[in-house]
């Protein structure tokens, strides 16, 4: 699992749609939905030369920037952005139960999920605010207990995935995006 952050995609009007399949193949620009399914009929039969069927996707003005990072160091992430809740009264659960389960995969068990959205501005002031207030990150080592593993983090992982999330902000800024994370 892992969590995904980005810009919001803008609304599509119709027209300006693509084929995606492996990344290497070149396929046309569509002027709508319905010309790109027609022509996706034509090459269901392994025609393009990777042999994997296209998916029709919306051409955006702008390719908008993305950080996927996994789940455990997403949750880190939101946790040093003050995006994580710290308590859950609704659901009779102790922040401290919150707050270790957050570095394990029970976070989900108590009904949160890593989805949300914020303004530019508000993103780039946490992530701002998170850098002066935190120091390098140190990394966490390689964890095994049982049959679950957790690769750990290299030090300094956290620092430039914050610098990575200052581009998402600026970005979405200067496009007036929200930033969106799942």
């Amino acid at each position: 699992m892992s969590i995904t952050f980005t810009t919001a995609r803008p609304a599509q009007a119709d027209g300006d749609f693509r084929l995606w399949c492996c990344g290497e193949c070149v396929w046309p620009i569509f002027t709508s939905f319905a010309e790109a399914e027609a022509f996706t009929a034509t090459v269901t039969d392994g025609t393009p030369p990777c042999g994997q069927t296209p998916w029709i996707i919306p051409v955006e003005e702008h390719d908008r920037p993305m950080v996927n990072v996994s789940a455990a160091n997403g949750t880190q992430i939101l946790t040093l952005l003050g995006l994580l809740p710290t308590a859950a009264p609704d659901l009779g659960v102790p922040t401290a139960e919150i707050e270790a389960d957050v570095m394990t995969m029970d976070f989900f068990r108590h009904g949160h999920e890593q989805v949300g959205e914020a303004t530019a501005e508000d993103f780039l002031g946490r992530i701002l605010l998170a850098q002066a207030l935190t120091g390098r990150d140190e990394g966490r080592p390689v964890d095994r207990s049982g049959r679950i593993t957790d690769c750990g983090r290299p030090r300094g992982y956290l620092d430039e995935r914050l610098c990575d999330l200052i581009e998402i902000a600026e970005w979405a800024r200067s496009h007036q995006q929200v930033v969106v994370w799942s």
